[in-house]
This record gives C-alpha cells, structure tokens and sequence, in this order.
C-alpha cells in the first residue's frame, strides 16, 4: 500500500415551520455533519551512493516505517425558535424572536506505526516488525444557548434592536460554564423627515446608526482546561530501570472562563441618483477582555503553566464602502469597491509578565508584534581585520557573543551603545503581522441571459516573515539551497542580497528587519461568466433554470513578498505552499 489519503464527509440539514396564527411561527433546525479520513504514509529507506566508486555515502530512513492514521468527527446542531412580525397601526413594526440551541462536536482519532518491513513495494502496517507503536485520542465539546432579539421601527425611520444571548460550555466549570452577552443598536432615517424633503431627489437615502454589544468566546485551545489531565511518561525509575508511567502534565484553573469582546459601532448610510449609487461609513472600537495569558511560575512544578484570562487587547478602525448599480435596455452592470483599516494594541496584561520570543505581546504594541534585531548591511573583508598567521577575521563591529561572524554575514545595529550585540537589549518591535488598508473590488455585468463578474482583493500594509526551511539554507540537514541562494554573498559577489551561506548557524538565521518584507498584495481572486438558457426551452422539460458557468480562482497576483509563499498568509515558521489556481465548469439546474 502507497502513501495515501481518503476522507469521507456526509452534510445534512432539516428545516420544519409551524404558523400557528398571523404573524406567529414556529422554526425547528437540525444539522449534521460527519467525518472521516484514513492517511497512510510509508517512508522507505533511500540510499546515496558515490559516484566515483558506488560505495554508500547517506542513508535516509535505515529503517523503513509505516504509519497509518484514523480520524472521525461528528457535528450536531439544533435549533428551535418562535418567532413574530406585526404592523400595528400603519406606524408601529415589531419584530420578536426567542431561540435556543444545541451544538455539539465528537472526535476521536488513532494512529499506529511500525518499522523494519522487509520489502520496500508493499507498505502494510502488518509487515513491520520493530518498534510497533500506538496512539489514540477522543475529545467532545458542547455549547448550549439561549437566544433572542426584538426590533422595533417607529414611522419607518426611527430603528431599534435589542439582543442576548446565555452561552453555556462545556470547555468550562460548571461554576463559570455561563455568561450573558447582549448588543443594542438605534438608526435614524433622517431622509424621511419633513424638512429634509428638498433634498430627497438627489438624496433619497440618509440614515445615521450606532451599535454597543458585548460578543463571547469559548476557543481557549483546550476542551477540558479546568481538569487535571494526565499523559504518558518514561522518567519513572524503578529497579534501576526507566519505566512508562503517567503524571499530571499541567495544572488547571477552575477559574477560566469567556473571553469577551465589546464592541462599539457608529456608522452613515446614503444613497445617492435614485440609489444606484450607495455610500457607507463605519468606525469601531473593539475591546477584548479576558485574554487568555500563561502565568509564570517555576520550573520546579514539572507542569504547563495554566492560563488565566488577564489580557486586553483594543482594534480601533474604519471602514467604507461604495455600490454602483445601473441598467442601460436590457444590459445590467454594478460595482462595488470597500477599503477598512485597523489599529491593534495591547492595552493590559492583567499583571503578567510579558512574553519575550520572536513575537512579544508589550503593552502599547500590536498583539504578536515581531520582536528582532535591526539589521545594518551585510558585512564586507573591509569591515574585518584579518590576521595573516591564523587567516583569522576579527570584526570591527559589535556582534553577538559566540557568533562565528565572518565576511558575508549580516551587521546589526548596537541599539543601546554598549559595543555588543545582546538578545536582551539590542531587539525592538520590528513589524506586525495584522493588515492594514484591506480592499476589495467587485465587478458584474448580465446581457440577453450571459452573466460575468470579477472580484479583486487586497492589503495595502502588512508585514511578512519566512525562516526555517523555506528561506535559509542548511539551518539544518534538511533544509536545502533554492534558486535565489544563487545570489548570495561571495568573495566574487559582494553585492549578493542574500547572506552568506552557513551550514547550522544561527547568526544570519535570527530575526531581525532583514527577513521582514512588505507582504501588500493584489489578487484577482475570481473570474466568472456563465450562460443561462431561455426558459422558453428549458421550461419544455420540466426545468425552470439551467445555467452553464466557468469559474476561476487565484488567476493573477502582486506582490513583493517573498515568492512561492501565498501573501494571504504571510507568517511562517519555515514551510510554505503555494496558493492553489483552480477552474471549474459547472451546471446549475432547477427543476420545476
């Protein structure tokens, strides 16, 4: 059996509606979604022989091993809600609905490998004879909610909307396994006053809105974080012998509980030349409480630090969007273009201490900020003393204690002036991974039954970083030189943008304003015409509309960033697939 993998999904949902009398319904929802996948993956021995005299020089995998996986999911939703709609008195509309659901998620996954088969064309797992492991998990989570909103419109221009919502999850105690969130919102139709009648032909639409409501989040990266948990381990010494054992490998909090998210909104809507042309603005602020931080204690524990919810981080941004839609006869067109932008910053960290790597969460900065040296240039043999007896190079630059610096590698910047390069003084916040001046443009056209439209996407400002495997070479066995290596520093290249290569070095590798690249990008994100027949003829076998449709995804980009590597992800820790362009036929039928 090859490398392989297989995945079965099943999708089914059931809707029922009850009126029992004007206005008053009642709506029952059940959704279902299943499954499964098999991955197996056999990983041969593959020799390397000189050239010279056929003798082995490497061997990957000396012994060959099989892993074969299992993996299943169940998701279930239901949902029931009684909902009501009256006018009264040509002036008063009420709208009512009250709802509650049950969502619910069941896993459960095995894997087993062995190694040593004794042929290398057949990869099954009952073949290998050494090291014949297993391992498996089961996990369940559920959300129980109730539910309910009621709007209210007074002379069609004064607007109301009032909600709630009581969340309950089972990722928490059952003492703090609930909280309420709610949101309320006013709007006023401003152009359907009396005095605003002058101006109602040119403006037939002008509303003005605001927006308060809080927003809950039960994703805290774990299904039971409030339950000590324990987990295999072979540190266990008995009769002079390390022995398989079980301990406790974090520490719980009863005590966690919803993130919550407030969020406050004010908004104009407008319409302009009968409406075909409709303008909206918006600006936000968004806070988010409860964040979820480690707490530091000490290493004597033996355990995961538990989580607490500490953090407060704050997204303030507008937002705008503009529509166009027209008819000439019979041909039909509209556009449609809108432009956001965000500001994100840490604004507490509920007295935790702040975390300090390649991405730092300090108060004031973005979440996540790159955290790096400042990089100067790349060094040249005039930056070096060279002493001729030992063919030695000494810097004349600060660098970093123990960095084996030679011409070729990179300079950074002495940020505190104290004549070396430290970790702990000499790294700022470099960049951010959150976009800025995220765009889109849509565009559509319909003519005598032939539809096309195009969709362009983008971010104006972001920052990108790749290490690891996909930029440096040999920062480890596996990590080959690519084509853009080729223009590396040597003693014939000195102008080459990329360092000098090193084989498990660190000093060119680290992070710093080098490896950050202006992730902006431009994407044609879809392309699609299709053909809709005449219901002239489709109506004479049975079918009221046939459409025929080519689709395209992905087809063209722009950007800077650093190639083979899709800009819509920009962060990565060494691995990189490029985006996918697809195109599809297609055939819509509805039958009669």
């Amino acid at each position: 059996m090859a490398n392989l993998f297989r995945s079965q999904e099943l999708t089914a949902n059931m809707r029922g509606t009850l009126r029992l009398f004007d206005g008053f319904r009642l709506r029952g929802q059940y959704g279902l979604v299943t499954y499964s996948s098999k991955r197996n993956i056999f990983s041969k021995t593959i020799n390397y022989y000189s050239p010279l005299d056929n003798s082995l020089i490497y061997q990957t995998n000396a012994k060959n091993t099989i892993s074969s996986a299992n993996y299943m999911r169940t998701y279930q939703t239901f949902i029931g809600m009684a909902e009501y709609e009256k006018r009264f008195a040509d002036q008063h509309d009420v709208k009512l609905l009250l709802a509650a659901s049950q969502e619910s998620t069941v896993g459960e996954d095995l894997t087993a490998s062995r190694q040593s088969l004794p042929t290398q064309s057949v990869g099954a797992i009952n073949l290998g004879t050494e090291n014949q492991l297993n391992t498996g998990q089961a996990y369940q989570n559920a959300l129980r909610s109730v539910f309910g909103r009621a709007n209210y419109i007074f002379k069609d221009r004064y607007l109301l909307e009032g909600n709630f919502r009581y969340d309950g999850s089972s990722r928490f105690s059952p003492d703090v396994r609930w909280n309420l969130f709610g949101s309320g919102s006013v709007g006023w139709i401003f152009s359907e006053e009396a005095f605003f009648a002058g101006l109602r032909d040119v403006v037939p639409l002008a509303k003005i809105r605001a927006s308060y409501g809080t927003q809950g989040n039960d994703l805290v990266g774990s299904d039971y974080p409030y339950l000590a948990t324990i987990g295999p381990v072979s540190t266990m010494p008995i009769g002079n012998q390390q022995t398989l054992g079980y301990a406790q490998t974090d520490i719980p909090n009863t005590r966690l509980t919803w993130e919550s998210v407030q969020k406050t909104n004010v908004g104009i809507d407008l319409g302009f030349l009968r409406n075909r042309l409709t303008v909206s603005g918006d600006y936000f602020i968004n806070r988010t409480n409860d964040i979820l931080l480690r707490v530091a204690l000490p290493d004597v524990l033996g355990a995961t630090e538990p989580s607490q919810n500490a953090g407060k981080v704050e997204n303030k941004g507008w937002e705008v969007q503009a529509n166009w839609r027209d008819q000439v006869g019979e041909f039909t067109y509209g556009l449609a273009g809108n432009l956001s932008d965000v500001r994100n910053k840490v604004v507490s960290l509920g007295g935790t201490p702040p975390t300090v790597g390649d991405r730092v969460r300090f108060l004031g900065q973005p979440i996540d900020a790159f955290y790096g040296l400042v990089a100067d240039r790349i060094a040249q043999v005039t930056d070096f003393d060279l002493d001729a007896g030992t063919n030695r190079y000494t810097p004349r630059f600060p660098t970093i204690a123990g960095d084996p610096v030679q011409p070729g590698d990179l300079i950074y910047k002495d940020l505190n002036g104290d004549g070396k390069i430290s970790l702990d003084q000499d790294r700022q916040v470099i960049g951010n991974a959150i976009p800025r001046y995220t765009y889109g443009l849509r565009a559509n056209a319909a003519w005598h039954g032939i539809d096309a439209a195009i969709f362009f996407q983008g971010v104006g400002q972001v920052d990108g970083y790749i290490g690891g495997a996909a930029r440096h070479a040999y920062i480890s066995e596996g990590s080959l030189p690519q084509e853009f290596h080729l223009d590396r520093w040597t003693p014939e290249n000195t102008d080459g943008s990329y360092p000098r290569l090193t084989y498990q070095q660190s000093h060119n590798q680290r992070l710093s304003t080098y490896w950050l690249e202006d992730a902006s990008y431009l994407r044609l994100k879809n392309v699609q015409i299709g053909y809709t027949l005449p219901t002239s003829l489709t109506q004479r076998v049975r079918v009221s509309r046939l459409r025929l449709y080519a689709s395209a995804d992905n087809l063209f980009t722009r950007s800077d960033f650093f190639y083979g590597y899709d800009p819509e992800s920009p962060v990565s820790v060494g691995g990189f697939y490029p985006q996918v362009k697809t195109v599809v036929f297609g055939l819509n039928v509805t039958l009669q």
